[in-house]
């Protein structure tokens, strides 16, 4: 199957059938009620920067969209609402256009409708894993004009992926030197699947500036391959993505591994719904919050569902700030918060310090 055609599939799948597995442990944070919050709804702040940029609230429009003629009014979609709402966009996977030029739109419309926020490339690191990675990356930020490229590493999918390409020995070495061949920030992240604390500590060894952990909870890739794998009689790969369903580390647990690892700024992703769990993640340690499967559902509606969805999860991150008396950010990530069940376990025997 062409790349261009997979990423439809993809879409497809995740618009149509259950694809999120799993919990993010989310539900095991409690955020500290004060009842008396030294502070005034009104003049909460939730703007902070990115790469440069003033945006209006630390969320992130994660990739899932692009390469195929018929995602092209998705991306413009998404690039529209992010535009207006302030806040940065990354684009899926710029693979396909890598191989065809004619694919370059999907993408880089995206650019095109949003000059004023941060726009981030996306490729794989199997992508990359190559002599001729770091060409192929420059490559990746030159086609849309980016202000930063994510790496994503996705073993597990590409172990189930019918055409998939699971190809990681050398892998760090690939990323340390495209982090010093490209002029733009490089983010590694995970799919939806976690990072545990020892890889983040080697990945920010490679000079990337930040890392997003794109924890268990959210999309699931493993389910979503296993699909695609069972449509095209691949009954290996079909089983074999229902065994490994709940594989992953949740979101909270990523989070704080993370953070308490690495010195650089962390996104916090993978089953961030609304704006309470934006709020848990960034007092977890997250600089950010990001998502994509609930933007791309709202972006077949259009720009202006997305724009509501964006204002929705901005509202509900201030009345958690309000309800912990967290006038801006920075005290967010000082907020007070209690930690019960499994995450609590997964903290004891990790060793994790919060």
């Amino acid at each position: 199957m062409e790349i261009s055609d997979r990423k439809t599939s993809h879409i497809e799948i995740c618009l149509k059938n259950k694809v999120e597995h799993g919990s993010t442990w989310l539900e095991y944070v409690h955020l500290i009620h004060n009842p008396l919050p030294d502070v005034d709804f009104g003049s909460i702040d939730i703007s902070t920067s990115f790469l440069g940029y003033e945006i209006s609230a630390p969320i992130i429009i994660e990739g899932m969209t692009g390469g195929h003629p018929s995602v092209e009014r998705l991306n413009k979609n998404i690039a529209e609402a992010a535009e207006r709402s302030r806040v940065p966009v990354e684009v899926g996977s710029i693979r396909a256009a890598l191989r065809d030029k004619s694919l370059l739109n999907t993408y880089r419309i995206v650019r095109d409708i949003a000059p004023s926020v941060p726009v981030i490339s996306n490729i794989g690191v199997d992508t990359i894993n190559h002599a001729d990675g770091p060409e192929r990356a420059k490559a990746a930020v030159e086609l849309l004009d980016a202000d930063a490229l994510a790496v994503h590493l996705n073993p597990l999918q590409e172990a189930i992926q019918p055409e998939g390409e699971p190809h990681f020995r050398l892998a760090a070495d690939s990323i340390r030197r495209v982090v010093e061949y490209v002029e733009v920030p490089v983010i590694v992240k995970e799919v939806g699947f976690g990072i545990p604390g020892e890889v983040a500590k080697i990945v920010e060894s490679l000079g990337v500036s930040m890392i997003d952990i794109a924890g268990r909870g959210g999309t699931n890739w493993a389910v979503v391959e296993g699909i695609r794998a069972d449509k095209h009689g691949k009954e290996l790969q079909a089983e074999a993505a229902k065994t490994f369903s709940s594989w992953g580390i949740p979101t909270a647990a990523s989070v704080l591994e993370v953070v308490n690892a690495v010195n650089i700024p962390v996104i916090g992703s993978g089953g961030i719904r609304n704006g309470l769990d934006v709020a848990k993640v960034i007092a977890l340690g997250s600089s950010y919050a990001g998502l994509a499967l609930p933007i791309l559902k709202a972006a077949v509606k259009g720009y202006k569902e997305i724009i509501k969805l964006l204002d929705r999860l901005k509202y509900e991150l201030k009345l958690a700030m309000f309800l912990t008396g967290s006038a801006d950010l920075r005290r967010l990530r000082n907020a007070k918060f209690v930690i019960t069940g499994e995450l609590l376990q997964w903290i004891k025997q990790r060793k994790i310090r919060i």
